[in-house]
Order: C-alpha cells, then sequence, then structure tokens
C-alpha cells in the first residue's frame, strides 16, 4: 500500500533485496496492488534468490538481479527486506523519482539503507512515527541530526491526505515499515473470519 501511495504512478519495474519470507509476500502483495510491475530479485544467498524466481516466476514476471547497485539505479521502486545491520543501499546508487519500502529494520540494530539516502529523501513516510524514530530506518538520520521529526510522516496521514506525499516525478520517497502489532492483529482476524466463513 505504501508504494502504491508513493511511488510513480508510471513505475514499472520493482526491485526487491532480500530472499526471506518478508520478500515473498512484498512481491506477491505489489504485483496484486500493482499489476503493470515486473521484478527482480537480488539476494545474497544466490541458491536462496533463484529458488524464490522459480517458486515466483509461474505467475509473476520476476528475474533474478546479478548486480546490487546496477538493479537499484534502473529500479522504479525497492523494497529492502533483509535482516541486515550493515546499511548497503547508498543514496548515490539512487536515481530521483525512486520510491523506497523498507521492512528490514524492524527491530534495534537493524539497517539497509546509508543514512546520506534518508536526508536526501523528499519523502519520509513511517507506519508509526514513535517505533520508527527509536529503530527504524530514519532513527540513525535523525539521531545524527540529519533529519528532524517533522520531516517524518505516517503513511496514514499520507493516505488521508493531512500528511506529505509524492509532489513530483522527481521527489525520493521513502517508506521505513517496522510492523505494528496491532496491524497485525487485525488483519489475522480479518483472514480468520473470512476463513470460517468459507469452511461453513
Amino acid at each position: 500500500m505504501a508504494s502504491r501511495a508513493l511511488a510513480r504512478p508510471d513505475s514499472k519495474q520493482a526491485l526487491v533485496v532480500g530472499t526471506v519470507p518478508q520478500a515473498r509476500r512484498q512481491i506477491e502483495a505489489h504485483a496484486a496492488l500493482m499489476p503493470r510491475l515486473s521484478f527482480r530479485v537480488w539476494g545474497r544467498d544466490k541458491g536462496k534468490q533463484a529458488a524464490l524466481v522459480a517458486d515466483l516466476s509461474p505467475n509473476i514476471d520476476v528475474e533474478p538481479a546479478v548486480d546490487l547497485e546496477a538493479a537499484i539505479r534502473q529500479a522504479d521502486i525497492v523494497i529492502t527486506a533483509t535482516g541486515s545491520t550493515t546499511a548497503f543501499m547508498k543514496s548515490e546508487w539512487v536515481q530521483p523519482g525512486t520510491h523506497i519500502s523498507a521492512v528490514g529494520a524492524d527491530a534495534p540494530g537493524k539497517q539497509e539503507l546509508d543514512v546520506n539516502l534518508i536526508a536526501r529523501a523528499d519523502v519520509l513516510a513511517v507506519d508509526i512515527k514513535s517505533q520508527c524514530l527509536d529503530h527504524g530506518e530514519v532513527s540513525r538520520a535523525a539521531k545524527s541530526g540529519l533529519i528532524q521529526a517533522e520531516d517524518v510522516h505516517e503513511i496514514g496521514a499520507i493516505l488521508c491526505g493531512t500528511g506529505q506525499g509524492r509532489l513530483d516525478a522527481d521527489q525520493i520517497s521513502i517508506a521505513d515499515l517496522t510492523g505494528i502489532a496491532a496491524q497485525d492483529i487485525a488483519m489475522a482476524n480479518e483472514f480468520l473470519a473470512a476463513w470460517k466463513a468459507q469452511t461453513k
């Protein structure tokens, strides 16, 4: 949902960095919500990368990415879903107009994005501001004084029109998504209710 709200409407190519189950879910969700997208997957473990691509390719336009820097430079949307504790996505690799959904930094000590990339972004969206300022991607940039808390907007506010979203095609947007337990519980309840309705 964050990518659909913040990416350029003409986005065609998405790069997913990571091969964990969250990466698979991100590809499936993006393919359902943004059917014009084609996907590339990059992972450190080439065996897992190949297996993920092979598993998804019958139903989704997906292929492996060989070089991370080149793939980031070519992508309209980048989705990071790793457990990295060291920033691997450099600011200079990101082209104007790119949207990034970062879902891997969901606990203290994790980091996927260079703090200079966070500082460079025109739009900084988060799922829950207090949590992301504590341990999300935006936290290191905020603690270093590169951004202010006022620069960060919750995705809910952006969707409702009270927070700043993308204003033009050249802006770089970042969604820092650390996860909200209440949302997970609400979704689980919806899935359970749907399953019960189908099995009656």
